[in-house]
Parts: C-alpha cells; structure tokens; sequence
C-alpha cells in the first residue's frame, strides 16, 4: 500500500515538473521568443510611412535559440518597387564583427542580396542564444498619392539554391528554410516550389553539395504600410489652434493625465487622436508624450520611422509595487524610465523627493499620478527602487510608462502588505503564477520577487529553481507551505 501511495504521489510530482516546464516554455514565447532550438529570421509587420516622400528604416533581425555561432548569413529580400526605393542597407549593427566578406547589391530589380561571411580569423561576435538586429533597410517612400492607405508586401526569396540560408562559423552546416509566415497573406506559405520563389528553398536543393544541410530557419516576411496622410493632420496639435507640437499642446497633454478625459473639451475625439504623436495607431500612450516632448525641444523630428528604437522582440516590464503597511511604491525595472502615469483607487497624497516633483489630483474617486520631464534642464528618470512614499488609503490600479527611447515597455502593478511568504509576482496569492514568475528570474532575466524574500520559499538564502519546485510541490501535491523548512506548520524565514 505504502508503495503504490509512493507511485501515486511521485506521478503527481511528475506531472507538476512538466506543468512547470510547459509554462516557462510559454512564457518564453509570449515574452518575445520565437520557435524553440531554432533561428528565426524576421522584418517586423508595423513600419509605416506617415507622409509620402519620406524615409523609413526597416530592421532585419535574428532571433537564434540554439547554441550555433552563426558564422554567416545570405538573403535575398523583395520589395515593390512601384510603390519604394531601397536606398541602402545598413550593416552598421553587425558590421564591426570581422567578417572576412559582407555587403549588399541587387540581384534582380527589386530584390536585394544582403550577405556576410566569416573567414580564418576568428569571428568578434557570438550570435548563439541571442537576439541581434542583423541590418536596417532604408527605404524611400515614392510621392504618389496612389499608395496611401495601402500595405506592401516585403519577403524573403529565392532563385537559386544558395539564397537563403545560414551557416556556422565552422562553415560545415548550412542551415536552410523550415518555414516561411507571410502576414500579408496571413498564413506559413513553405512549401516545395520551382526558383523564383517566395516558398522557401525548395527540396530539390537538400542534396547538391556543399556542408550539411539542416531545416532549422523559420523566416517571417514583413510589410510596408502607407498611413492615410488626410487623417493624421492633426497630430500633435491637442489644443486644435492648428500649430502642433507647441509647448501649450505637452501642457494640455500633461492636464489630461492629471484630471482625465473632461479636460479636452473642445472636440474629444479629434484631441485624443491628435494625441498619436508616435504614430503607432495605439493613443494616448506615455510614449506619446514622451514623444511631444521631445519633439519640441528639437531632440528628434516629428515624423517617427523604425530604427533603433523600439524594435525590441523581448517586451521589458515594469512593476509597480504597493507596500500598504509602509505607505511606499516601489519600481522594479532594470533600466530608467521618463515618464510615469499611475492611477490609484481611492485617494493618495505622494511625498516625491525627485527633481521634478510629481504632479497629482483626486477627483472623488481616483488618484491620478504623473511625472514627466519638465523644461527646467534637470534628470526626471527615475531608477529602480523606492518611487515615493504617500499618505491615504488608495489602492494601485494601473500603470502606463515610457522610456527616453520610447520603448514599448508593459506595466503591472501589485500590492502587498505583510510579506507573503512565495508570492513572488506580489498579486496577493500563492499559486502556479508565482513558479512561472521565478522561473522567468532565474532563466530568463525577468524581474526578481518583490521583496526578493517573498521567493526565498526554501529558506536556504537564495532565489533560485529550487524555490519554484517547492511551489510546485505546495500547489499540487501538498508539499510543505512556503518558508516552512521543516514541516512544523511555522515559518523559518
């Protein structure tokens, strides 16, 4: 009897091991990761031209979750020349690697050849578990009203068997086409095709000579999208005065944060679409404002393009944590952050020593909370750590922020009050969430448990994978609470 209750409860344990696996492996995924122990080659679906006769950069990026040094690359990728022109392409990113070959030239009209390869001397970059922006292609929008509001295709192609491909820096395996997602058809295109071809290398190429070949690279075409330029006239001009980008619109744009939607009461809908400074479709955003801002200080110019900004596939996230017994709100976040919108349930009166000070007001209902930089020179960041203290009983409900750079960075938000032994991502609870949320720490540089003590779950002094398989056994087969060591029903730590 005692062995089978054994079976049973290593089974149990089993099964919760492989739940622990499966969620890391999705958290992986959602947090930007493509396919498992594969490269994944990609051009981003949302560059967007916002005026006609402008410019815009289009990253290429490798996102490689193997341990193969990518020693060299060759892709050919096809645009419409009807409706752009490649100007260049930029191998800036990657240019200072040694490559012993790198370059680009047309192939054929309006398909570009983009190639490096190592040689003897040793390759100064290790692309293995790594996402890196490979090169920038700089287009020309072509000023013809016929392609507002449309969206062109650009992919990936083939025309003989040597396109399309990676290899390592021992230069013995050739690693081709596994798949091909093309999102303006919005489906995986692969398939067994003759050259010229947007499919994929076809299968007749396995066997010619020439290293190892191995099905391991998932490509994803990209698109170019043509804004409607009548419908974004307004942008930046919040107070409809019909100048935009005035400090008077970053004062409103401010106001709105501070006192809510009634403070555009000229016409509603037009100033929260004027508000889209960044034009991404997605407003009023932080970003925005962040992007208003620096615009008028002539830090940038007011029509956005894809470049270096912004093209991170690894969303960051900053956490707002809300220690009700110490009346404090903590940041945690690896890098700074410009701006901070943060709404409260309830009413809060903060004490800010920052130098720009915090901006508030409470309504009846909801404490709404904005820090901004300002025109007085000083460094309105704000780093990981104590944010501010308060007084008053509001409760932290959301959260929206943006770095100097105006990253797309996610927001959560968490309470806590007397520490909860294991509730490492502070929602209050005990649960599986907070294995994955360990798990994401350990493995994958997410955020660590605030306090870092609410995941030291074993007692033993370190966060680590230990700590979320004692989660485990506590959530699934009645394993010992967190922090208690010994099974005493009191905690040890």
């Amino acid at each position: 009897m005692s062995k089978r209750c054994l079976s049973s409860a290593m089974l149990k344990f089993a099964i919760a091991i492989m739940t622990l696996i499966l969620l890391i492996s999705f958290s992986f995924i959602s947090s930007g990761a493509y396919a498992q122990e594969k490269i994944s080659i990609l051009i981003p679906e949302d560059p967007t031209f916002h005026d006609l006769d402008s410019y815009l950069d289009i990253p290429v990026v490798m996102v490689n979750n193997t341990d193969i040094n990518v020693g060299g690359f060759d892709f050919l990728i096809q645009y419409d020349t009807g409706a752009v022109e490649l100007l260049d392409v930029n191998l800036g990113p990657v240019d200072h690697c040694n490559w012993a070959l790198i370059g680009h030239r047309p192939e054929i009209p309006g398909v570009e050849k983009i190639y490096a390869a190592s040689g003897p001397n040793p390759l100064g970059c290790d692309f293995s578990y790594s996402t890196d922006t490979l090169f920038y292609l700089q287009f020309h929008i072509k000023p013809d009203t016929a392609n507002e509001c449309l969206t062109f295709p650009l992919r990936f192609y083939w025309v003989q068997c040597a396109d399309g491909h990676v290899i390592n820096t021992v230069g013995d395996s050739v690693y081709i086409s596994d798949s091909v997602y093309d999102p303006y058809i919005g489906d995986f295109i692969q398939q067994d095709d003759t050259f010229p071809t947007i499919h994929g290398l076809p299968d007749s190429c396995a066997n010619i000579p020439g290293g190892n070949k191995i099905k391991l690279v998932d490509f994803y075409n990209g698109v170019i999208n043509v804004a409607c330029i009548d419908e974004i006239d307004d942008i930046g001009d919040i107070n409809l005065n019909g100048i935009p980008y005035e400090i008077a619109d970053y004062v409103l744009f401010q106001s709105y944060y501070i006192y809510g939607p009634d403070i555009f009461n000229i016409d509603l809908q037009m100033q929260l679409g004027a508000t889209d400074c960044n034009k991404d479709s997605t407003y009023p955003t932080v970003r925005d404002l962040i992007f208003m801002y620096r615009v008028i200080i002539g830090d940038i110019s007011p029509y956005p393009k894809l470049g270096d900004d912004g093209n991170e596939l690894i969303q960051p996230t900053a956490l707002f944590v809300q220690d009700t017994l110490a009346q404090e709100v903590h940041l945690v976040f690896p890098d700074s952050l410009s701006a901070i919108h943060l709404i409260f349930e309830g009413e809060i009166v903060p004490d800010y020593s920052g130098p720009e000070g915090i901006a508030y007001n409470y309504d009846g209902i909801v404490t709404r909370l904005l820090l901004n930089p300002g025109f007085s020179g000083t460094d309105s960041a704000v780093y990981q750590g104590l944010f501010f203290t308060y007084t008053g009983d509001g409760i932290i409900d959301s959260a929206d922020v943006s770095d100097w750079e105006m990253r797309d960075i996610a927001s959560e938000v968490g309470v806590i009050g007397e520490l909860i032994c294991g509730d490492a991502n502070s929602d209050g609870l005990v649960n599986i969430s907070d294995a994955v949320y360990i798990a994401n720490y350990v493995f994958i540089g997410g955020n660590p448990p605030f306090p870092l003590e609410s995941g030291n779950v074993n007692c033993d002094g370190a966060v680590n994978i230990s700590d979320a398989v004692w989660i485990i056994n506590y959530v699934f087969i009645g394993g010992n609470d967190p922090c208690d060591a010994d099974g005493d029903g009191i905690p040890d730590c």
